[in-house]
């Protein structure tokens, strides 16, 4: 398959846009513009500073613009690097930014004896901001070591209370490392009330996701999309890295799914192995104690695709009962938003806790090798590794992504329900006490003036849909063994006499098993490029069954990885 991919713009976006400009006064007239701080906010690679650059090229009266990232004092490079240093700095890019003279404005000679660097410092961002100038200041959590925190909380408070001079310039603060950065802006914090909300990006939106991989022609091997979307998420620089970076252009000649497969994952674990900033508990954009990099190990190693409960996970740790185990479940999903949890439909039994965030699971299941667990979190009998022992596993990360895909399938298909006018309800990997096994997806959407209900299986070999009537009587058999004395019994019985929708879902069918499936009129069917179209965007190339773009596809001929224990049997 020949490279296809078109020249990389920035995608989606458009509400963090508006509410940028917003904050900036984009909607004012220039001379109506007044001072503001605001902070840019998400996870490293995210998509931060190319939001305010795009952002500034909008800007109808093309302010100045002046981008400084904090540097790390800590690290080796800027051991010497001290607040004068950082002047000398800010100064050469307010020369480029057309303000050659500014020093000379301040208010006292710069080598007079008193006139201490935290001043010099204030008294120029006091100066920027009367010359309509939009200054970034990245990694701003940095700056603390430097102490440059200290003059920009200066100058803002000084700002503030100089109503009599007009001060149109704009302070916006941005950070990866999420506890650091957002711990700036609490209650008890400097930076609280003096700084606007701003922008929290969090990653892509599944819209954005195939917006990017139509004009890219990702879509055109469904197959292959699944895969980058199960290793990827929604990180925009992991897409772009696959669509523009040299060390993956041998990638899109390759045919063959396993051979791609297998090379796609060479290169990740190069990357992991080679750069510490890829991988999940790097610290540029998070912060992890033992126990919470202890607690995603072992349920990526145990249970990855549908999640633990939390007294399961205190089992498996030497320290912790299960309240404190809750509590780092807690921060994990709350504060790192790398975790999430799933409740039974019958609201009877305890919350399952799942890694969510693709990028992490991936890293930890696939490449479980690469990371270790610290020996005395360990306890027998829970199906770890013995430390001092070499992995007895017959399963290849080739092996563990393909089961991981099957559950990113699930979620993948859930999100495009959430986009579906009239939908109220969606839910990937739905239990409930009565019943041995799961529904992959369930939803309910409002359809001709009554609810319907959802009813979804996904699985990413078309082969493993041999029973049409196997599948629905599971389905049935799940549904009517909801329990009719579980506290919302009455919500439950509901369920089972709405009218019902049934789809199979898979990453790709053909026209020929598509005419197999619906024939029977019991279900519908949906893979991915239906779901783009759905969305508004073509699969181009358009998929053509007398000409299928991935012949040697594994999918038709390869049964599907083993399941764990817990999924149905």
């Amino acid at each position: 398959m020949s490279n296809t991919t078109r020249p990389w713009r920035f995608y989606g976006r458009e509400k963090s846009k508006k509410n940028l400009k917003q904050s900036l006064g984009f909607f004012r007239e220039p001379d109506k513009r007044t001072f503001s701080a605001i902070r840019v906010s998400g996870r490293r690679r995210v998509g931060k500073t190319r939001l305010i650059e795009e952002v500034l090229k909008e800007d109808p009266a093309s302010w100045p613009f002046i981008y400084y990232e904090v540097p790390d004092k800590e690290g080796m490079d800027f051991e010497d690097y001290t607040l004068d240093k950082v002047i000398v700095d800010l100064q050469k890019l307010a020369e480029r930014a057309g303000f050659p003279d500014i020093m000379d404005q301040l208010p006292l000679p710069l080598d007079h004896p008193h006139y201490t660097d935290w001043s010099k410092c204030e008294d120029f961002l006091f100066e920027l901001m009367q010359k309509n100038v939009v200054l970034v200041l990245d990694e701003f959590h940095l700056s603390v070591h430097l102490e440059l925190n200290i003059p920009v909380k200066k100058a803002i408070d000084r700002i503030l209370k100089n109503f009599d001079i007009r001060f149109p310039g704009k302070i916006i603060l941005t950070g990866s490392h999420q506890q650091k950065f957002d711990r700036m802006f609490e209650r008890d914090a400097s930076f609280h009330g003096r700084v606007s909300s701003g922008v929290h990006l969090e990653q892509w939106s599944l819209r954005t996701i195939m917006d990017m991989a139509s004009e890219q022609g990702l879509l055109a091997r469904p197959n292959q999309f699944l895969t980058l979307w199960t290793a990827y998420g929604g990180m925009p620089s992991h897409w772009q890295r696959y669509c523009t970076a040299d060390k993956y252009s041998h990638l899109h000649k390759i045919e063959d799914m396993d051979e791609w497969r297998q090379a796609f994952l060479d290169i990740e674990r190069d990357n992991l192995v080679t750069v510490k900033g890829e991988r999940f508990d790097d610290r540029a954009f998070v912060e992890l104690q033992p126990i919470h990099r202890d607690i995603l190990l072992w349920i990526a190693e145990n249970h990855p695709n549908k999640g633990l409960r939390a007294a399961d996970v205190a089992r498996g740790f030497e320290f912790g009962n299960e309240d404190i185990i809750y509590k780092n479940l807690d921060f994990l999903r709350d504060r790192l938003k790398l975790m999430d949890t799933i409740w039974p439909i019958d609201k009877v039994d305890k919350c399952k806790w799942l890694i969510t965030d693709n990028n992490t699971v991936f890293q930890l299941n696939v490449f479980r090798e690469i990371f270790k667990t610290r020996k005395h979190t360990r306890k027998p009998g829970f199906g770890l590794r013995d430390p001092d022992k070499p992995d007895q596993s017959t399963d290849t990360p080739l092996d563990r992504l393909k089961t991981l895909e099957g559950h990113a399938l699930e979620r993948i298909t859930a999100e495009y329900f959430e986009t579906l006018a009239g939908m109220q309800w969606v839910r990937p990997s739905v239990e409930h006490g009565g019943f041995r096994g799961d529904m992959d997806i369930m939803a309910i959407r409002w359809e001709d003036n009554e609810n319907v209900l959802y009813l979804a299986e996904a699985k990413r070999n078309t082969r493993s849909f041999r029973s049409i009537t196997d599948i629905r009587k599971y389905q049935d058999a799940f549904l009517n063994s909801l329990s009719k004395e579980a506290d919302n019994a009455e919500e439950l019985d509901k369920l089972r006499h709405l009218n019902c929708r049934r789809f199979l879902v898979a990453p790709h069918f053909t026209d020929q098993k598509r005419l197999d499936i619906e024939k029977d009129g019991t279900f519908e069917i949906l893979d991915i490029p239906k779901m783009a179209r759905g969305l508004g965007f073509d699969p181009a190339p358009m998929i053509k069954p007398e000409s299928p773009p991935e012949p040697k596809m594994e999918d038709e001929h390869t049964p599907e990885p083993p399941k764990s224990s817990s999924l149905r049997p």
